[in-house]
């Protein structure tokens, strides 16, 4: 500041007072960094050998993508549901190269192969939880009906898809399996394990409760009934907005082991 705006006073050697501040966030343009590898190679004065030193194990052409690049690409594939060809066009486009559709596929399936340790592992967290959630809904995969499966707690989720709606079952299962104090009860009818799993991982309708009623068995009757009683007091609870009272479940957790 050089003078004042009212009477042009010349303020170049009048101390500042304060600042104020105004901020623009943005990023940088995107430049593609290029990073060569040099191997050694010499020639052995004894054997006679040319000898070749070994590149990093990622670098397996003269020319390729590196992480950040395919990592880019499967993001935007399978997480935004872009396609390889405007994938390419936007990379050309941002960043000034022209990435195949091959090469995205390529990189997705090298993703999917490193991906089954992490699988794994989310697995084996879920089944060892307290507490699972399991839902499926339809999906198309090469234009043929699967089932997408979800399993998740509150820090892990996994998805898996099949052609088949039952397979949340087997995650479950194990999942009980990991339960100690269900264990009497899963020998003595696994049936009715299943029947109390779907109650605890679905909301209770009115379809679940009739086809729990087709199996014209006295325990079907009395499951029906406890089932039917919990989700009367979970809608109370919900609609005076109270919480849960201890005894009332004990009795009902009581009920659901007979």
């Amino acid at each position: 500041m050089s003078c004042c705006k009212e009477c042009r006073h010349i303020l170049e050697d009048i101390e500042v007072e304060a600042y104020e501040k105004r901020q623009v966030f943005d990023i940088p343009p995107v430049n593609l960094i290029v990073t060569e590898h040099r191997s050694q190679i010499k020639t052995c004065p004894h054997y006679g050998r040319l000898n070749k030193a070994d590149f990093p194990k990622s670098v397996k052409y003269p020319v390729q993508y590196g992480p950040n690049i395919l990592a880019s690409a499967i993001y935007c594939k399978n997480h935004h549901f872009i396609p390889c060809e405007r994938i390419s066009e936007l990379f050309n486009d941002v960043i000034g190269i022209k990435i195949c559709s091959a090469t995205i596929i390529k990189a997705e399936r090298e993703c999917f192969r490193n991906m089954e340790y992490f699988e794994n592992t989310i697995r084996e967290k879920l089944i060892s939880s307290p507490v699972l959630h399991c839902d499926e809904t339809g999906m198309k995969v090469q234009g043929k009906k699967h089932w997408l499966h979800v399993a998740s707690n509150d820090k892990y989720t996994c998805y898996f898809a099949h052609p088949k709606g039952d397979q949340k079952q087997r995650i479950l299962w194990e999942f009980f399996q990991s339960i100690r104090e269900w264990q009497f009860m899963m020998d003595r009818n696994p049936t009715m394990v299943m029947i109390v799993i779907i109650f605890f991982v679905t909301l209770i309708s009115r379809e679940n409760l009739l086809e729990l009623k087709s199996y014209k068995q006295q325990w079907t009757k009395e499951m029906n009934e406890l089932l039917t009683e919990m989700k009367k007091y979970t809608d109370e609870c919900k609609e005076q907005v109270k919480d849960f009272d201890i005894e009332q479940i004990k009795a009902l957790e009581k009920g659901s082991m007979l």
